[in-house]
C-alpha cells in the first residue's frame, strides 16, 4: 500500500467510530485494532482495542512503519460503543499532542512517571518497558522496568529516530504499575 493510501485510510477514520487494522513492516503476522484519534506529520494515534472491542490503552505507530490500514467489518466496532469506555478519547487534549516530531510526541503523550512500551526499528528485542527519565536532543532516556516488577539500575539510551511504536495505558502496562515501586526507590 502506497504511502499516500496509507495517510488518506488514517486521516477518512478520524472520528468515524469504525475500527481499523494497521500492519506495520517489522511485524507482518501482526494487525493493531484502535479507533483513528490523530495523525500527524510523522506519527498516528490509536485508541487500542482488544477481542471485543474492549479498550487496550493507547498506541502511537511511526507512519513510515505502517505498510497496510484496513476498515475492520467485525462486530467490534458496534461492540466497543456499547461498553463504558465509550467514546475513546485521546489521553490528552488533541489540541495540545504533538504527532508532527518524535521528540514531541513523546513530551505530549507520556506523563511524567507513565509507563510506557516501546517498540524500535529492526530490532528483535520486543518491547522496552520502563518510565522517561528524560529526552536529550537526539535520545530518549529510560528507566526500564522487567516483568518482575524490578527496575533496572543502569538507564537505556536510545536513539529517538529508531522509535516505532509508543504504548501507553494497556491493562499489561497499568497491572505493572499497580505492582511495582517508584522508580526512585528502586
Amino acid at each position: 500500500m502506497q504511502r499516500d493510501e496509507i495517510r488518506r485510510r488514517l486521516m477518512a477514520a478520524i472520528g468515524v467510530g469504525t475500527l481499523v487494522r494497521v500492519a506495520r513492516d517489522a511485524e507482518p503476522a501482526a494487525l493493531y485494532t484502535g479507533f483513528v484519534l490523530a495523525v500527524g506529520r510523522k506519527w498516528v494515534l490509536l485508541a487500542r482495542t482488544a477481542d471485543g472491542g474492549h479498550a487496550e490503552g493507547h498506541i502511537a505507530f511511526r507512519l513510515r512503519d505502517i505498510k497496510a490500514v484496513r476498515w475492520d467489518t467485525s462486530f467490534e466496532s458496534r461492540a466497543a460503543k456499547m461498553l463504558p469506555s465509550w467514546p475513546r478519547l485521546a489521553p490528552v487534549p488533541l489540541e495540545t499532542l504533538d504527532l508532527d516530531r518524535t521528540r514531541g510526541m513523546l513530551q505530549t503523550l507520556v506523563a511524567p512517571s507513565q509507563l510506557v512500551a516501546i517498540q524500535f526499528r529492526n530490532l528483535a528485542a520486543g518491547l522496552s518497558v520502563g518510565v522517561m527519565e528524560r529526552l536529550t536532543p537526539h535520545h530518549l532516556v529510560l528507566r526500564e522496568i522487567a516483568p518482575d516488577a524490578s527496575w533496572d539500575e543502569d538507564l537505556t539510551h536510545s536513539r529517538m529516530g529508531r522509535l516505532s511504536v509508543v504504548e501507553t495505558g494497556s491493562r499489561y502496562l497499568q497491572s505493572l504499575e499497580m505492582v511495582a515501586d517508584s522508580p526512585s526507590r528502586a
